[in-house]
């Protein structure tokens, strides 16, 4: 037991567990923040919000202290930090451990069951010894029972419930399940839950709605306004960050931040606010400048300048006075687009060449994992998705969409993720691509533009920019700016690019949106698949994407069952 851990260490709502002062830090062409300035107390919400790559994730990999900042500087008063990013391979966690051992090791119970059972198996043998492990041995059960050590597993089961990856909401995830038999968006939630039960000081939460359904996002706010733990969390969820903020931050295209108390409609209302009023003082220095701009013309034109030498005077003054003008409104907030959205022409998804009339054909599958059946068709008529539809796989978390067409992607490509029966097959000619959250295939280091170019080869660099500045990469982007350097986001906007590129004729595209993406740019990919004349397989929980995408059928899937709609 460690000083930080112990009872006496508690947080009380309110106290500072943490302060930045002047953050900065910048890419290769720009600064993503600079003078960022806040404070982080106990049983208070801070949602940090801004485009893809505008350096939210940056913000709390410095707070987890997995980033150093290039200015300023952070204190954070604790130890006791849970962070949960949103690429999972950054965590250090063994795959074989089961959920049980998982949680009770983050909060410390497994090494204070280990010392109860001790200083139990010392009595046992010698009842004489109880004066002198009394003091310790008491110490180490009050400390197990303020941990709440004696009701664990329900405790553990609730945060797993909430979040929707218990036994009643997936039919296969207990206490005994292992990580490594979990899909990637389970896993997601049940480290954010992990994260939850620990009980850090700091909380610091990377897009945690993403792989979340509406209760379990509903769930999460509640939950989050009611922890003890200081809370900060990197999200564009209007609802969400409405429901739990107490302190909003926005990031924008210029490297300005501004920092208000509230959800997002309050934050966005005092951040409008101050833009409108600073663009009103720099339009009316703007105004005078044309006006003295004006005269100084009209002045040359009738070459009064040139009359005397008092006008002279006035003419050297006049210029001293335009140039001084221009430089304070160049200097003045209100004179700089706070956000910018740089123009890309319209593109659709194409396809090299057409595939037989017969893309995918299934037929009685099972998928199992373990004991349990993640999809079963046994019931379900024979599907067959022809050439040219674009088809719906929908459904609640954990009813098996992902496994499904995770299943037709490996046929396609002639992977090992197979169905335990039935069959499943793809037809004549069909050149695939895929995208998932956790399978986008996006390098390591490299060139945007090299990285998009190995799918279509260097002398395709024009098409590859044109694809690139459509899903919001700059021209400048392609050329200078590293794979490494990509947020979360940035990298699954590329895998789409990359796809766009490939003029695959099968397109399987499982959850391509979310928070991450900015809604221009939803609306491009959504008009792209549209006039798309290729097949399209889609998994999406967003209603107003879908809405916009011309879907023939649908697969409704409820725990593995399935039913066809036409």
């Amino acid at each position: 037991m460690t000083k930080e851990d112990s009872p006496e260490n508690k947080m009380e709502y309110g106290s500072t567990v943490g302060s930045v002062t002047n953050l900065g830090f910048s890419t290769y062409d720009r600064i993503l923040f600079e003078n960022l300035t806040f404070s982080i107390r106990s049983g208070e919400v801070t949602a940090i919000t801004g485009k893809s790559g505008s350096g939210k994730t940056v913000i709390l990999k410095i707070l987890a202290g997995a980033e150093i900042p290039e200015a300023g500087n952070v204190n954070i008063q604790s130890k006791k930090i849970s962070y949960v990013p949103q690429e999972l391979d950054d965590l250090k966690v063994d795959p074989g451990i089961i959920i049980r051992k998982l949680f009770k090791d983050a909060r410390g119970l497994t090494e204070l069951e280990g010392k109860i059972a001790k200083y139990e198996q010392q009595l046992a043998r010698d009842s004489g010894v109880y004066e002198q492990i009394a003091g310790d041995y008491g110490e180490t059960l009050n400390f197990f029972q303020e941990l709440n050590g004696y009701h664990s597993e329900p405790e553990i089961k609730r945060v797993l419930a909430g979040l929707g990856v218990d036994e009643y909401s997936t039919g296969n995830i207990t206490l005994d399940t292992k990580l490594n038999e979990v899909s990637s968006g389970q896993l997601r939630r049940i480290m954010i839950a992990l994260a939850l039960y620990s009980r850090p000081h700091l909380l610091v939460l990377d897009d945690p709605t993403s792989h979340l359904d509406v209760a379990s996002v509903r769930w999460l706010s509640d939950y989050l306004k009611q922890t003890k733990s200081a809370v900060v969390i990197a999200s564009n969820n209007r609802e969400f960050i409405n429901a739990c903020a107490t302190q909003t931050i926005g990031l924008t295209d210029i490297g300005r931040v501004f920092v208000f108390s509230g959800g997002y409609s309050e934050f966005e209302q005092k951040r409008d606010a101050v833009i409108e009023s600073e663009k009103a003082v720099a339009n009316s220095v703007s105004e005078k400048l044309e006006q003295l701009k004006d005269t100084d013309k009209m002045f040359r034109a009738k070459q009064a300048y040139k009359r005397s030498s008092n006008m002279a005077q006035v003419g050297r003054a006049l210029e001293t006075r335009i140039r001084k003008l221009e430089e304070q409104y160049e200097e003045m907030p209100g004179s700089q687009n706070v956000f910018r959205d740089e123009n890309s022409r319209d593109l659709i998804f194409q396809k090299e060449r057409r595939s037989g009339n017969d893309v995918v054909s299934i037929r009685r599958v099972v998928k199992k994992y373990g004991e349990y059946i993640a999809v079963d068709m046994r019931q379900c008529p024979p599907i067959t998705i022809s050439q040219g539809e674009k088809w719906l796989v929908w459904g609640p978390n954990g009813s098996g969409k992902s496994t499904l067409v995770r299943m037709i992607a490996s046929k396609a490509l002639g992977g090992d993720f197979m169905s335990d029966e039935g069959e499943l097959s793809i037809g004549a000619s069909v050149n695939m691509a895929y995208f998932a959250p956790d399978v986008i295939g996006i390098s390591r280091e490299g060139l945007l533009i090299e990285e998009t170019t190995s799918v279509i080869g260097n002398l395709n660099k024009g098409r590859a920019t044109a694809v690139l500045r459509f899903f919001g990469f700059s021209g400048a982007a392609a050329y200078n700016q590293d794979v490494r350097t990509l947020s979360s986001g940035e990298k699954k906007r590329l895998a789409l690019a990359k796809i766009m590129l490939q003029n695959p004729n099968l397109i399987i595209l499982d959850e391509p949106t979310g928070d991450y993406m900015p809604n221009k740019i939803k609306e491009r990919l959504a008009s792209a698949l549209r006039g798309y004349d290729g097949t399209l397989i889609l998994v999406s929980h967003d209603a107003d994407f879908i809405g916009q995408l011309g879907i023939n059928k649908e697969i409704d899937m409820h725990r593995g069952k399935v039913n066809i709609k036409k």
